[in-house]
């Protein structure tokens, strides 16, 4: 019994740890398909998954990034997921 409360709660764990690295992902996907110079893309930060939100969850995430002067940047940016986490809704 002890061990099968064990794997329940590293199975829970893991599996809300799996959403946090899905939309990091999908966020790295979208800045390597849509910054200037995707090649000078450096994370700084991710925030938590958001995901008390009704119709779709959202993270923060800070990077560093060159613009279209050749200037790296620090960026902030909190990006809004659908609730399946399968593709990037907007970005504020």
């Amino acid at each position: 019994m002890k061990k099968l409360l064990v794997v329940l709660f590293v199975s829970l764990i893991l599996a809300g740890c799996s959403d946090e690295k899905k939309a990091q992902r999908l966020i790295k996907q979208y800045l390597k398909e849509n910054l200037n110079d995707p090649s000078s893309y450096k994370p700084v930060s991710f925030g938590e998954l958001d995901r008390h939100l009704p119709s779709f969850s959202r993270m923060k995430h800070k990077y560093r990034a060159k613009n279209a002067m050749g200037a790296i940047i620090l960026e902030e940016n909190t990006f809004c997921f659908n609730n399946e986490l399968t593709k990037i809704v907007t970005i504020e």
